[in-house]
């Protein structure tokens, strides 16, 4: 492992931010990242970027921006090491008060670290901004709003339940994640080494000492388009991985059986969203979600959402979301299924 910094590193400020990134083959975008975080940077943040042994360009972007950003460390290992690890080592490399954790092909949103900074004055626990979503180039976008909210909203840290329900799939993003480095520190790590989502275990492991703030506005354009550098598909991401790490985190029973994501053989309206999206085939049906449901309710429902065309359930989203109009007559995941790819204005 190889380490490279700016020569702000060497000043050892107090940063209150550090921007924590774990990178794999991805220098275009990941420049592109770094200038979007440094035309906002103060001198209490820093960026930490974390190579999982990039074989492209990535070492020499990085060290090249390192020369006009004094405030950049950069570590590079010598094996990939799995996403997991990655994430991790990029917040042990840290110094700062939290960690944004980022992924290194989005974009933050002009004026978005100045309101992140003044929410961190109030001690959170956990931010979750809220995202948009484009397409590779950033030209198109595919939704405006990830969550359905309409004004900041407040969690007791104690109240993990009603967060993984009400937030359901931002929790398991990366770029909307601002966290306490101490806390990410005191937990256990690496029981969720290879799980693909080290935050979201990290984050509901334990009850969290003080707020969470869930963001209304965008702060972060993600992009969507780029090969993941993970082997699991889609749908055994969302059958088989976050149900299984949900598991071993502090949610509740009842709160494990009223998420999406934990028990998604339990909400037909998810099952129908990922079938609109061409993730839920019958054979997907008798490898993650038999063996899983065990109700026969459960299982009838779920095979016949896996046995119903594609387009059909399209249309019929489609429908549901012109004639239900508010976010509590129907899930707000039905509308994103639903939006339209618009250009940027």
């Amino acid at each position: 492992m190889s380490t490279v910094s700016g020569q702000g590193d060497q000043a050892k400020l107090p940063y209150t931010l550090s921007f924590c990134i774990p990178t794999y083959n991805r220098a275009a975008c990941l420049v592109e990242a770094l200038e979007s975080i440094a035309a906002q940077a103060t001198d209490n943040c820093e960026i930490v970027v974390s190579d999982n042994c990039s074989t492209d360009e990535t070492q020499s972007v990085v060290t090249d921006f390192a020369r006009r950003f004094d405030r950049l460390r950069y570590v590079r290992h010598s094996e990939n090491r799995g996403v997991d690890r990655n994430i991790d080592s990029a917040v042990a490399a840290s110094s700062g008060d939290y960690c944004w954790l980022f992924s290194d092909d989005d974009l933050i949103k002009p004026g978005a670290l100045s309101y992140v900074l003044s929410l961190l004055r109030e001690h959170p626990s956990l931010v979750f901004t809220n995202f948009e979503i484009r397409d590779l180039t950033v030209s198109i976008f595919i939704t405006r709003r990830w969550l359905c909210l309409d004004s900041d909203r407040v969690y007791r840290g104690h109240d993990l339940d009603r967060l993984l329900i009400e937030l359901s799939h931002a929790v398991t993003f990366l770029s909307n994640i601002v966290i306490r480095r101490d806390i990410w520190i005191s937990r256990d790590r690496e029981i969720y080494y290879g799980s693909l989502f080290i935050h979201t275990g990290v984050i509901f492991q334990k009850y969290l000492p003080s707020d969470v703030i869930a963001v209304a506005e965008p702060l972060v354009t993600c992009r969507k388009g780029n090969p993941a550098s993970i082997a699991a598909t889609s749908t055994e991401i969302y059958l088989v991985y976050l149900p299984n790490i949900l598991r071993k985190t502090a949610i509740s029973h009842v709160g494990i059986a009223k998420s999406d994501i934990a028990t998604p053989w339990r909400h037909p309206s998810f099952l129908l969203f990922l079938k609109a999206c061409g993730m839920l085939s019958m054979n997907d049906y008798l490898s993650y979600i038999h063996p899983r449901a065990y109700l026969i309710s459960e299982r009838a429902i779920s095979a016949f959402i896996a046995m119903l065309p594609r387009m059909l359930v399209s249309y019929l989203l489609t429908f549901l979301y012109y004639i239900c109009r508010t976010p509590e007559q129907w899930p707000c995941i039905v509308k994103r299924s639903r939006d339209r790819k618009l250009p940027v204005k």
